[in-house]
């Protein structure tokens, strides 16, 4: 068997896991859902570059991922390498740095953060995840169902098409993105929580099908 089609088995595998993984979030309490969520959009971005470079050593991958000032070793020097090498539009990029903010503030700070509106807690952080939130600029995933390409001008990443290709894990029997978060949320979700989930699902199901076209 080819390395390639190894690596695609492999790199399917994965996406199917973190899917799964995604549909679990929903249920997680706010400082949970924005790390993890953003922990995985990461790992599935390091996916994406990977497929642009040559096979790399453990060694080498350590060099550039994961040692102390690794050139690729933190979430804005590897949206920023995505950006230009074409991969990600002006859009994805700013979306991937807003979530880099929300779990930074998340991440960084122990007192009592939420998405939730209206909080009373005065601090930077609270203050960096409602900003943040507010510059996501969240594309509707139903914009992908159809015609597979996307009216925007983002076919490029010719999300549509890899959808189809592995569709027992995308697309129900109509063609549809399956395995989303809940819409808008559960009852208790903020508005703010739900577009942060909202974003997530979309720049994950781009990212996904970059690195499964690889």
């Amino acid at each position: 068997m080819e390395n390639s089609q190894l690596r695609s088995e492999a790199m399917s595998a994965k996406v199917l896991v973190m899917l799964n993984a995604i549909r679990e979030l929903a249920d997680r309490p706010d400082r949970e859902f924005a790390i993890i969520a953003a922990s995985m959009i990461e790992d599935l971005l390091v996916d994406v570059l990977k497929t642009k470079l040559a096979p790399l050593s453990g060694d080498r991958y350590k060099r550039l991922f994961q040692r102390a000032g690794a050139p690729l070793g933190t979430f804005s020097a590897r949206a920023d390498l995505a950006h230009a090498l074409g991969l990600i539009d002006d859009q994805i990029l700013n979306d991937l740095d807003q979530i880099r903010k929300i779990r930074n503030a998340f991440a960084h700070n122990f007192s009592d953060l939420s998405f939730a509106t209206g909080t009373t807690i005065a601090t930077k952080e609270q203050s960096d995840i409602e900003k943040a939130c507010n510059a996501l600029q969240t594309l509707d995933l139903e914009r992908y169902n159809h015609a597979g390409v996307n009216p925007n001008g983002v076919g490029r990443f010719e999300i549509y098409e890899t959808l189809v290709e592995y569709r027992p894990m995308f697309l129900d029997t109509e063609g549809r993105i399956i395995g989303q978060l809940p819409a808008m949320g559960t009852a208790d979700w903020s508005p703010y929580r739900a577009r942060f989930s909202e974003c997530i699902q979309l720049v994950w199901f781009i990212l996904a099908g970059l690195a499964l076209s690889g």
